[in-house]
């Protein structure tokens, strides 16, 4: 809304651009589409703008993974490269955390290009978040203190990508229990589950449940 009612000058397409590109890669992002999971098309969609970028833009690849850092590539090759490995990870920080991550790296590269020139920064700088918008990915209430961390930051512009799917299907399990703890070879143990869909899933879905060793090898019943 902003872009429409004040936008900002328009900068030269020339002008290089230091860009974040920040992945959700939460297991959410491995619902399948199209034959693409959301992460494979936030790759897709990252790889697309990655080659319009002008010429001597910076490039760096992270996501919200716990561990995750933001390094600016050496060239978009790098970049390229960095992007063909991204994986689903099931322990991920939120995108809270790491947006803020990312503003912070660009004012330490911002502040060290000023200082190397002596003037004004040389580039257009951008962060892109590519995420399917699930909730558990975010932190709320937002106590980072972004909104304000984005005002006060205006030469920096963020960019929300949703890559998720209109109309979802999908079925889920959820909070798995066991009648009790431990037992003996022989006696029953009863499983509850709870099965949770999507409203255009279908009303009847078949569950499989598997018992698995130490080993993780399957144990077929008698």
């Amino acid at each position: 809304q902003a872009e429409v009612t004040s936008p900002r000058n328009e900068l030269a397409e020339n002008i290089p651009v230091a860009a974040v590109f920040v992945f959700d890669v939460s297991d959410s992002m491995t619902y399948r589409h199209e034959n693409l999971t959301r992460l494979e098309q936030a790759q897709t969609t990252a790889a697309d703008q990655l080659s319009v970028l002008p010429s001597g833009s910076r490039v760096a690849i992270s996501t919200n993974t716990a561990d995750a850092d933001v390094v600016f590539q050496a060239d978009l090759a790098g970049a390229r490269s960095r992007l063909e490995t991204l994986e689903p990870n099931s322990v991920t920080a939120t995108l809270n955390g790491m947006i803020r991550r990312a503003i912070q790296a660009h004012e330490d590269d911002r502040n060290q290009v000023r200082r190397q020139l002596g003037s004004s920064d040389l580039y257009s700088r951008e962060i892109y978040v590519l995420t399917d918008l699930s909730q558990t990915a975010w932190r709320q209430p937002d106590e980072s203190g972004l909104r304000d961390l984005l005002v006060q930051h205006d030469w920096l512009q963020l960019y929300l990508v949703d890559v998720s799917v209109a109309r979802p299907v999908n079925i889920s399990l959820a909070d798995l229990s066991l009648s009790q703890e431990t037992t003996v070879a022989g006696r029953p143990v009863r499983v509850s589950v709870t099965v949770a869909a999507t409203p255009f899933a279908d009303r009847e879905a078949i569950v499989e449940a598997y018992t698995v060793d130490n080993e993780g090898h399957e144990i077929r019943a008698g």
